[in-house]
């Protein structure tokens, strides 16, 4: 899957667990787990994966090095958002 990324995407530094570079806002599958989830810059100063977007239930998974294995990016926020807007077009 190809994923273009503009300037205000930040790269994480990490790669998943086919070589793709993860960056922000990357929506990533969880192998372990299936579950999806958004990479956001936590609160508690590392990437993390966020599996529910909504402030008073999401909850950020911090990404270490042995989870990127598990990890493969899927898409991104900012063309998923576009998707759903051009659909309603």
């Amino acid at each position: 899957t190809y994923i273009r990324h503009d300037s205000k995407d930040q790269f994480t530094g990490l790669l998943d667990k086919n070589g793709v570079e993860i960056y922000e806002g990357d929506i990533v599958k969880d192998a372990d787990s299936g579950s999806y989830g958004a990479v956001v810059w936590s609160n508690d100063k590392h990437w993390g994966y966020l599996f529910d977007t909504r402030p008073d239930y999401g909850w950020s998974h911090p990404v270490k090095g042995f989870q990127r294995n598990y990890l493969e990016v899927t898409g991104n926020i900012h063309e998923t958002l576009l998707e759903a807007d051009n659909a309603k077009t």
